[in-house]
């Protein structure tokens, strides 16, 4: 019988259908079972140490099948035996009379019979119905450990279920325009032919890329319009080959007067002022050497010097 997911988590771990063919297809089912919810309880809370729990579980099992006392989970200690309809070696209770008794003379029955009363060899059934109930009461006390997980994902659904055709729709069209959003930023950064390549040969993680700037793209007319990306790459290459043959080029010398300086015209104009006070015996690099702060206030040195050892630059 196929129910909801609600019902289904209402119920799933409390084993109280007493129709159900416990054979080897539910035996696999509960098996599965049992390891997902174990599975999940490491994953959503790996600080819990949930192996003494478990531990735990099957030591209160054994204690209670030992002593006879263990009840089915979710079943009084009496209710198969007191049963009429009820087949403990098939674990299944039948609705008629007389669909019992011919289940009684069946081939089936009389197998399991014999295997129930076989003792407590692994194909006995006495093991079988002792492995599935050691199942059963391991998920009945994880469902216990998981109660408000449980209800948070009863009420999660509940509130997708009770959504109007307007709100799902909503709904679809903001994901689909946050999934267009991501394929077309994802499409501009891999296919831009200056993606930077890691050691591996392939393309470095995005976070990365993103952390060093490196779609900061920053050009310098000295060495012929070149980009360069990031900032790191840009100020590396004012003491790289190619500045410095620009700088050649242009009759100048590739002095630390000339860093940042990047469009041809500005390079000139400084060369020419710099000449002119040399030639005038004044240049005073305390005074006349100028800087700029991160926030792009130009200073001379001096004042430079004395705001950053005072900590405020």
């Amino acid at each position: 019988t196929r129910v909801d997911y609600i019902t289904y988590l209402d119920n799933f771990y409390k084993f109280t259908d007493k129709k159900i063919v416990k054979n080897k297809q539910y035996r696999k089912y509960i098996e599965s079972l049992a390891d997902y919810l174990v599975y999940f309880f490491r994953r959503s809370q790996p600080l819990f140490d949930l192996d003494e729990p478990l531990a735990q579980f099957e030591r209160d099992f054994e204690d209670a099948w030992k002593l006879g006392s263990y009840a089915s989970v979710g079943s009084d200690l009496d209710q198969s035996s007191s049963d009429p309809l009820y087949c403990k070696y098939c674990r299944k209770t039948f609705s008629k009379e007389s669909v019992f008794q011919g289940h009684l003379k069946g081939a089936k029955h009389r197998k399991a019979q014999s295997n129930y009363e076989n003792g407590d060899s692994v194909e006995s059934g006495k093991y079988v119905e002792k492995e599935i109930d050691k199942t059963e009461n391991k998920i009945n006390r994880m469902a216990d450990l998981l109660v408000e997980q449980i209800q948070a994902t009863k009420e999660h659904v509940e509130t997708k279920q009770s959504r109007t055709v307007e709100e799902i729709a909503a709904e679809l069209d903001d994901a689909g325009s946050l999934e267009e959003e991501n394929e077309e930023e994802e499409e501009v950064r891999m296919t831009k032919e200056n993606y930077p390549i890691g050691w591996d040969g392939n393309p470095i993680p995005y976070w990365l890329y993103k952390l060093h700037g490196l779609g900061n793209e920053y050009k310098c007319e000295i060495c012929g319009n070149t980009s360069y990306w990031g900032r790191r790459a840009f100020e590396k290459h004012f003491q790289e080959w190619r500045h410095a043959h620009g700088m050649k080029c242009l009759r100048l010398e590739n002095t630390k007067d000339f860093h940042e300086i990047t469009r041809i015209q500005d390079a000139l104009e400084l060369d020419k002022k710099l000449k002119q006070l040399k030639k005038q015996g004044v240049w005073e690099t305390e005074v006349m050497e100028e800087y700029e702060d991160p926030d792009g206030n130009v200073m001379t040195k001096k004042m430079f010097l004395d705001l950053q050892r005072q900590g405020l630059i």
